[in-house]
């Protein structure tokens, strides 16, 4: 059986931006682009989806306007 890989974020305001910020060093360090799981809350929530299909300029434009 292979190993799976989950992301549980947190919600709540600016905590999403750390969110965002992790995931994008996930995608861009580790290769990380589509974990098995993903369980987001609020705002995390946008930012998950945007991540799994991988809109990652999204992710930032979002983040950084």
């Amino acid at each position: 059986m292979q190993a799976k890989i989950a992301i549980i974020t947190s919600g709540g305001g600016f905590k999403s931006s750390y969110t965002a910020g992790s995931l994008l060093a996930l995608a861009k360090h580790h290769g990380l682009k589509n974990p098995d799981i993903l369980i987001a809350a609020s705002g995390s929530a946008a930012t998950g989806a945007y991540f799994t299909t991988g809109q990652y300029n999204v992710i930032r434009q979002a983040w950084t306007n």
